[in-house]
């Protein structure tokens, strides 16, 4: 498998969950995660989109990404707009060396850029997506103990890897 292959696995586990939701339930305020089940998504989307849409310099900047509210209002409107993210994968060379750009200083502008590749950063959105999934997960189970949610829903790999491991 390569590595942008798992964006449609994060897409698939999200699609399967989201499905069983209707819009009041995504947008709902849970008070447990101060969030949305849609904001959370959308957070996911946001970040494999950026990388779909770097720029032609081959740069990266997840702090400038698009927070389009209507992906965390529609859960049809996020899944479609995810779905066309991923097809733009194909095209996407894992070995690709490009420059994240980032800002860590909130009383400035001052940029970092460092030097990654595309498949550095697809395994990074990959690993971000699995944590916020953890999250919506126990927002789930919190606010809609009914959503059907698959065990390994918002655990790594890892994780599952070594679970299995201890069980034999």
């Amino acid at each position: 498998m390569k590595i942008k292959d798992t964006a449609n696995l994060i897409y698939k586990q999200l699609q399967q969950v989201l499905q069983q939701l209707d819009n009041t339930q995504y947008t709902q305020e849970i008070d447990l995660l101060a969030a949305t089940i849609g904001k959370h998504t959308r957070h996911i989307v946001n970040f494999y989109e950026s990388l779909a849409s770097k720029n032609t310099n081959l740069t990266l900047s997840y702090d400038n990404r698009k927070r389009e509210a209507l992906l965390e209002t529609n859960i049809d409107f996020l899944l479609n707009r995810f779905e066309k993210t991923i097809a733009a994968f194909d095209c996407l060379d894992e070995e690709e060396t490009i420059m994240l750009v980032s800002n860590f200083n909130v009383a400035n502008n001052d940029d970092y850029a460092l030097k990654t590749s595309m498949g550095r950063e697809l395994l990074y959105a990959f690993e971000h997506a699995v944590h916020h999934m953890a999250i919506i997960k126990i927002g789930l189970q919190y606010a809609f103990p009914e959503v059907e949610i698959d065990a390994n829903f918002g655990i790594a790999p890892s994780t599952i890897k070594y679970r299995k491991a201890c069980v034999q």
